[in-house]
């Protein structure tokens, strides 16, 4: 049972509408792709250890809601007899229109917002244990990924981002 927002609003209706249409729409996404490799790996099960804990796990919370917007975040888990994940995904909208926010949506100064936030998480990144095992262009792959759509969400801190582990 996958656990899908409801949003109810006595003066924007229309636009909570369009929120959960468009939450409903990533859900969909996600089982459609999770079914679609759970029939692939079923067509396998001989070759899959028994003793395998196999399913997954998909959590759809709202992480903050302000007067002109909200934020919800999508925890996504599992294994399939494959390679396991687990992922995050965040989701803005914008409770006035129920559009979906973006990153550049969110300030007056987009470039300054960027090289801040980017060289924050480069110095991060940079002092992890991990970070010698990361690709020679994992700047440039972060660069790309972290300010598109379902990379990051608000927070009561301010703006967590989604870096996801597999690119």
């Amino acid at each position: 049972k996958r656990n899908l927002p409801e949003i109810s609003s006595n003066k924007y209706q229309e636009q909570a509408n369009k929120i959960v249409k468009y939450l409903t729409d990533i859900s969909n996404k996600f089982w459609d792709d999770t079914n679609k490799q759970s029939d692939d790996i079923t067509k396998d099960m001989d070759n899959i250890d028994k003793d395998m804990n196999l399913g997954v796990t998909y959590i759809m919370d709202t992480s903050v809601k302000k007067d002109n917007y909200v934020s919800f975040k999508l925890q996504l888990s599992g294994a399939l007899g494959g390679v396991s994940w687990d992922n995050e995904e965040g989701y803005n909208f914008n409770i006035l229109t129920g559009e979906v926010l973006n990153f550049s949506d969110i300030t007056n100064n987009y470039n300054n917002l960027v090289n801040v936030t980017f060289n924050e998480m480069v110095k991060y990144i940079s002092s992890q244990e991990y970070a010698s095992n990361l690709e020679n262009n994992w700047q440039e792959i972060l660069k790309n990924e972290i300010y598109k759509i379902g990379n990051w969400y608000f927070v009561d801190e301010g703006i967590k981002f989604c870096i996801d582990k597999y690119s």
